[in-house]
C-alpha cells in the first residue's frame, strides 16, 4: 500500500489561503498565509466567499477538492473569482 504524500514532498506549493468549515456551499476565506501568494496578490480577504477557480465553479467542492485546485508547482498560477467584493486576481505560487 502506497503512502498518500504531503503535498510539499511532492514539490507542491498553495497560495496561502485557510477557509472556515462551509456553510452550505459558501467557501468562506478564514483567513491568508502572511507573505503568501494571495495576501501578496491583494485580491483576496478574510470573508470572501470564493466562486471559481481557474474557470470552475467551486459551490459543490468540498475544501480539499478546492486545495487540489489551488496547489502547482512554484511559479504556476492559479485565477480565482470571490466576492462580497466580486474581486478577481490570481496568485503565482
Amino acid at each position: 500500500m502506497r503512502s498518500a504524500q504531503h503535498p510539499a514532498e511532492a514539490g507542491l506549493c498553495g497560495v496561502g489561503i485557510a477557509f472556515q468549515i462551509p456553510t452550505g456551499n459558501r467557501h468562506v476565506i478564514r483567513g491568508l498565509v502572511p507573505g503568501g501568494p494571495a495576501q501578496r496578490g491583494a485580491t483576496l480577504q478574510v470573508g470572501d466567499v470564493l466562486h471559481r477557480v481557474d474557470g470552475k465553479h467551486v459551490a459543490d467542492l468540498t475544501s480539499g477538492q478546492i486545495a487540489a485546485l489551488v496547489l502547482g508547482e512554484e511559479g504556476s498560477e492559479v485565477r480565482w473569482t470571490a466576492a462580497p467584493h466580486g474581486s478577481t486576481g490570481h496568485a503565482v505560487v
